[in-house]
């Protein structure tokens, strides 16, 4: 969309440049003509529609002398008040990725690596947060950052402009107070904010600070605001309602679409009084959107459509309001503006109440100083510091000067807090009394100082059960160079088995600590050495006594070397993951093992439609002593599907897989919707001792055929699985991620 957005950018300020003589009326040299103004409803996806009646009044040559909107329709009214024409409208909002728009966090792929290290560790989406030591729950489910600034990003050109009035078309914006319930009528301040304010739908997005009130979607109190039309002396109002009718269209079956049926039951009532205030004359335009939801983002061109047919059912009666042409020309002339060059950046200034040092977050900016304003790149900058975590939505603003604009960006402390809480679930079920469960809990603390340092602590119980704590303290401002100690104690409860059959069971315990340093490799991957000491104790519980108990004292460092590009830790559709993994287990502090491993995973997923193909490949060397109570582990999901979770065991192994799978139904608007997927995989590997010779012939092969959810408790699987040697099972997977 960068190309379009710069044309509408030189657009817009032309028409800042003009807005002053152009704002305010009609002007036609002594003709009378009616007065009209425009009046647009929200409705989500739905108010598409009103692109196609605008298109249709420009035809007819109707001219407005003024626009009011409530939500989305305060979105389409007040950037066609601004000066864009229908056709630049269609523009942004087809090619806009509303999904990512209506997405809290930015895409994946622009996180800080630290957070990409918890999502793919931690499947359960939300988290618990604590302020002062008390649980906060936010005041929405997002907090709109990219919606937010994609609105600033049109509102840009008209940065000075304090008043509605002087836009090209006067605009009012109608938002509800959340302590009254009344409408609450905006008509100057910051364009953006009015239309985020107006359509901040309540449960979903955060209410909008305004003066001393807090805003919220306009729909609650006055969704058709045709009583707010009167404030500029219609002769004729035409209204477009694109309102959901009560009763129409699917039954909620998310959290969000729950919310937002709420809020179409609350506008049912104040729609059609205000519908009662029409007096004969008025045009009201109601387009039959039929199925379309308030998240259809996916059909805004049938919207338009569909809007653009009702208009001209009622073309007779909207001629009727028309100008000639020469004076259509003249009004046309005075609110649409040829392109403009983007003024040049003189200054960047931080307004910064968070926990982190202003040093470190204009290190994160790209805004060059000298150079013409790009909006697209502010916005790149603002997604990733927003992505560390660390803050409440952050903003900018372009303030002119006569030295080139100043950019002010406002970064603000997370009101929620900073120290969360994350709970997971994982089970794994074959429905033949082999099954294992998990769980686990993650507390964290971010921006605990000044330099972005964090904590983290994990506690788990179930088959593998343990705590760990580590502290991540960047050196740099721009985040590059980390230092990361670590403590932790792990025991696992692992079987050995023999043709399926489990004939022993080991108990595993492991404590010590290490200490990394490393580096990130921009947002894509990260190096790290670490040093690290250990103590191991392994004894056969089941049969009691069968050995002794032996035990390790093991002394390590090692070099790794991370990426992950992933767009999502499940059932990903593009980017790959992996790792290098260089160890060597010394003699030295005390240790008694003496070895050298590397181990190589590689993971690559591309998709087309639906379709999604996820090749893999994994290898693991050893030399010197081995270990009595390690090695390289296979088996169970993806891993030889047909065999028991981690039933291979080897000092050397080889895995190659490719998993595919199909999206049942498209991502949506309903953020708590689960993504449903059916698939396959085809798998060979095997283990090996270090001596043995890894050979086509000695892989074992296999696959498995799967359904699957994606939902925000983690991946929900039921499989079935085969390996060579008439080795089958089925199994039912939670909380587990194998990508």
């Amino acid at each position: 969309m960068g190309g379009n957005r710069l044309l509408l950018f030189g657009l817009g300020l032309a028409v800042w440049m003009a807005a002053g003589s152009s704002g305010g009326g009609l002007c036609l040299a002594g003709e009378e003509h009616p007065r009209v103004v425009l009046v647009l409803s929200g409705g989500g996806a739905r108010a598409a529609a009103h692109v196609g009646v605008l298109r249709v009044l420009e035809e007819a040559r109707v001219p407005v002398v003024a626009v009011v909107g409530t939500s989305m329709g305060s979105i389409v009214g007040g950037l066609y008040a601004a000066g864009m024409g229908p056709d630049d409208l269609e523009a942004a909002l087809i090619e806009t990725d509303w999904i990512a728009a209506f997405t809290d966090r930015p895409p994946r792929d622009e996180r800080y690596y630290r957070r990409k290290e918890d999502d793919a560790q931690f499947l359960v989406r939300y988290k618990l947060h604590f302020r002062e030591g008390k649980p906060q729950l936010p005041m929405g489910l997002l907090q709109a950052q990219t919606l937010e600034n994609l609105l600033k990003y049109y509102e840009v050109s008209w940065s000075d402009v304090s008043s509605f009035d002087e836009l090209p078309i006067p605009f009012r914006a109608v938002a509800t107070d959340l302590q009254t319930g009344q409408p609450v009528v905006l008509d100057g301040g910051s364009l953006a904010t009015a239309m985020r304010a107006s359509m901040s739908v309540p449960g979903v997005f955060p209410p909008v600070r305004y003066e001393d009130r807090l805003l919220v979607d306009g729909g609650v109190a006055a969704n058709l605001p045709v009583e707010v039309a009167a404030e500029f002396e219609p002769d004729v109002i035409i209204a477009v309602d694109i309102s959901t009718p009560i009763g129409e269209g699917e039954l909620p079956d998310s959290y969000v679409e729950i919310i937002v049926t709420l809020s179409d039951i609350l506008t049912a009532n104040n729609v059609e009084l205000s519908k009662v205030e029409l007096d004969a004359g008025d045009v009201l335009i109601e387009p039959p959107l039929g199925d379309i939801s308030i998240s259809d983002f996916a059909r805004l061109d049938e919207a338009i459509e569909i809007g653009e047919r009702a208009a001209r059912e009622a073309l007779d009666r909207l001629s009727e309001l028309g100008l000639d042409g020469e004076a259509w020309d003249r009004w046309l002339a005075d609110r649409r503006r040829g392109a403009a060059q983007p003024p040049l950046v003189g200054a960047v200034r931080l307004n910064n109440s968070s926990p982190v040092h202003d040093r470190l977050v204009l290190a994160q900016l790209d805004i060059p100083i000298g150079e013409p304003l790009d909006i697209d790149r502010i916005n790149a900058s603002l997604s990733k510091l927003y992505g560390l975590g660390y803050f409440d939505a952050i903003s900018f603003d372009v303030e002119p000067s006569a030295g080139g604009c100043i950019v002010a960006i406002n970064t603000r402390r997370k009101a929620i807090g900073l120290i969360s809480a994350q709970f997971g679930l994982q089970i794994e079920d074959d429905f033949k009394g082999g099954d294992g469960y998990g769980l686990a809990a993650r507390f964290q603390g971010l921006a605990v100082n000044r330099r972005a340092g964090e904590w983290r602590a994990d506690i788990s119980l179930g088959e593998r059960a343990g705590a760990s704590v580590d502290f991540f303290q960047p050196l740099d401002s721009r985040l590059r160079w980390f230092v990361s100690p670590r403590v932790f104690y792990d025991q696992e409860r692992r079987f050995l088995t023999q043709d399926g059959d489990r004939v022993a069971q080991l108990l595993l315990d492991d404590y010590g600590l290490e200490l990394s340093i490393g580096r990130n490799l921009g947002r894509w991957g990260q190096l790290a050495t670490a040093l690290g000491r250990s103590s191991a104790r392994g004894e056969v519980i089941v049969p009691e006594g069968l050995t002794d108990p032996v035990t390790t004292e093991t002394a390590a460092w090692d070099v790794r070397l991370d990426y992950d590009t992933l767009d999502q830790p499940t059932f990903p559709s593009r980017g790959g993951r992996g790792s290098v993994r260089y160890t060597n287990r010394f003699d030295g502090l005390g240790a008694d093992q003496e070895s050298n491993d590397v181990e190589l995973r590689a993971a690559w997923a591309f998709s087309a439609g639906g379709n999604t193909f996820v090749p893999a490949v994994e290898l693991g060397l050893a030399t010197g002593d081995s270990e009595p109570v390690r090695g390289f582990l296979l088996g169970g999901v993806f891993r030889l599907s047909g065999l028991e979770p981690e039933e291979l065991v080897g000092e050397e192994y080889v895995l190659g897989r490719v998993i595919y799978y199909y999206q049942l139904n498209r991502r949506a608007l309903a953020l708590l919707r689960p993504g449903w997927y059916v698939g396959a995989s085809v798998e060979a590997g095997n283990v090996y001792a270090e001596d043995d010779s890894i050979t086509a012939k000695s892989l074992l092969t296999g696959g498995s055929i799967f359904v699957a959810a994606d939902t925000v408790f983690g991946p929900v699987q039921l499989g079935w699985g085969l390996t060579e040697g008439d080795r089958s099972r089925v199994y039912l997977s939670i909380g587990r991620s194998y990508f």
